[in-house]
């Protein structure tokens, strides 16, 4: 399946089911790194100037990162 698919919204019926294994605090943390991070790039990135370069400045993937964003922890099970 390409990245596309899941992005245009079709997800296999294989797929996991993480709704199912909710765990409200690590929901809680998912949720706050989200909207941190939608914050972030809504104040911070002009989407138009990325396509159009075709890479991510430095000082953004700063500040991904600095909102703990590349420290996330995948489950193996999701291919962590």
């Amino acid at each position: 399946m390409a990245l596309r698919e899941l992005f245009n919204g079709c997800v296999p019926a294989d797929a996991p089911d993480i709704l199912a294994r909710r765990d409200t605090d690590g929901m809680e943390t998912a949720d706050h790194i989200s909207r941190s991070l939608a914050r972030y790039l809504e104040e911070n990135v002009d989407p138009a100037a990325l396509d159009k370069s075709g890479r991510i400045p430095a000082d953004v993937l700063r500040g991904i990162s600095d909102l703990g964003a590349f420290g996330l922890a995948i489950p193996e099970e999701f291919g962590g």
